[in-house]
């Protein structure tokens, strides 16, 4: 009688645990499956961020290299107008200087029409202190009340490119509240003299954030371009973004958001071109998947917001 409810006590036992193991089993496998699911999505989606923005990065680099490489062609053709030339021995106000200050402005206003990216193109003449643009002439600091009237820059440190006499600098200037502008200066020399004249280019930044469009493929993307100087020239980079010289080219993650950060710098100017992409990307790209709950958290009602 024992031997019998031995036997039956330990096939009873035998049937519990049998249900036990096929019931984990039941339960391991999809969770299993849905860790290796999660995990390969996840490198998934970050070897396409790390391909397509640096891809992304490269021709944005290399179109505005391009950009401001054509703009030698312009500064050339400027350089060689004959009554610009003839300015540098006229003194403001008399009536030939004033005729040729008229035929100079009409000639920078052709070359002008055909770079529609331009916004304004001038040139400063130090030796009579004079700026002439397309559409308007004065002297140097009504020209800047002119031009500049209306946006954050600062004279003194326009004086400073104008008269810096370096092959090619820049200044960034912006409308409160409004459109942004990347000035270009290039000091060039006149008359087979040491005279020199600086032409300055200004170019509106939306043309930059519109080949910026053509290149990038989501809203959730930061892209920016700082100068050495870690100046911002494009963009508006994070808050907690870390300056000019702590961005590496290439890929890393921000040690403390654990954002994606991938750049790359020109070797014409030195600029470097950022994209930053937000860890909630990567959360949201990966909502979709049930991982469970112990392991995945789903996004914010604010993140699904922002994305």
């Amino acid at each position: 009688m024992n031997l019998r409810k031995g036997i039956f006590s330990l096939f009873s036992k035998h049937i519990i645990l049998s249900w036990i193991v096929s019931y984990l089993i039941i339960f391991l496998i999809p969770f299993a499956n849905n860790i290796y699911t999660y995990t390969k999505t996840k490198n998934e989606i970050k070897q396409r961020i790390y391909r397509t923005d640096n891809q992304m990065l490269d021709n944005l680099m290399l179109s505005f290299d391009g950009s401001i490489s054509g703009l030698s062609a312009m500064v050339a053709s400027v350089q060689g107008s004959e009554y610009i030339q003839n300015l540098l021995t006229l003194h403001p106000g008399t009536p030939i200087f004033e005729q040729n200050r008229i035929n100079a402005s009409k000639s920078m206003g052709m070359l002008k029409t055909y770079n529609s990216d331009i916004s304004n193109l001038y040139i400063y003449l130090p030796e009579s202190d004079y700026c002439i643009g397309t559409n308007f002439g004065a002297d140097r600091s009504a020209f800047f009340s002119y031009v500049y009237g209306s946006t954050d820059a600062s004279e003194e440190n326009w004086n400073t490119h104008l008269n810096e006499f370096a092959y090619a600098s820049y200044m960034v200037s912006k409308i409160p509240g409004g459109e942004s502008f990347v000035d270009f200066f290039y000091s060039i020399p006149m008359l087979d003299t040491h005279v020199r004249a600086t032409v300055v280019i200004q170019i509106a930044s939306r043309s930059f954030y519109e080949s910026i469009a053509r290149y990038t493929d989501t809203q959730d993307k930061t892209l920016f371009v700082l100068d050495p100087q870690g100046q911002t020239v494009l963009g508006e980079p994070p808050v907690s973004t870390i300056g000019y010289d702590q961005i590496p080219n290439g890929i890393s993650v921000n040690a403390k958001t654990k954002d994606i950060v991938i750049s790359c710098t020109s070797e014409i100017n030195k600029w470097k071109y950022v994209s930053i992409t937000p860890r909630r990307y990567i959360t949201n790209q990966l909502s979709y998947l049930y991982f469970p709950c112990l392991l995945y958290t789903s996004p914010s009602p604010r993140d699904r917001q922002k994305s």
